[in-house]
């Protein structure tokens, strides 16, 4: 059980890095688009923000993969190593125990 929520805490810590690789490259990506012209020429800075965009996507890509592996790892792990089920065999029996002025029934069990 401590192996799976380990793996699951990996995969929502390594998920919520990838959100934050995915929320930089967006704003990084904002910050060099424009939907019309503009008129200014394009400078080392501007391309600067399109690797560092580029490189938080693949970042970001990345850690879901991974975060999404772990995630279903736990899973995986949780079904394949969780105990079986026992069946358990009741056994029934009645006895009858003479008794002066007649008889006693007793019902027994066991498991």
């Amino acid at each position: 059980m401590l192996l799976c929520g380990g793996l699951a805490g990996a995969g929502v810590l390594v998920g919520l890095a990838g959100l934050y690789w995915h929320l930089d490259s967006r704003d990084a990506a904002d910050e060099v688009s424009t939907d019309r012209f503009s008129g200014r020429a394009w400078t080392p800075a501007h391309q600067d923000l399109v690797e560092r965009a580029d490189r938080s996507k693949t970042l970001a890509t990345g850690a879901y993969i991974a975060g999404g592996a772990f995630v279903i790892g736990a899973a995986l792990t949780f079904i394949f190593t969780a105990p079986k089920t026992t069946t358990e065999v009741i056994k029934t029996g009645t006895t009858v125990t003479p008794v002066r002025d007649g008889a006693m029934v007793t019902r027994m069990w066991s498991f």
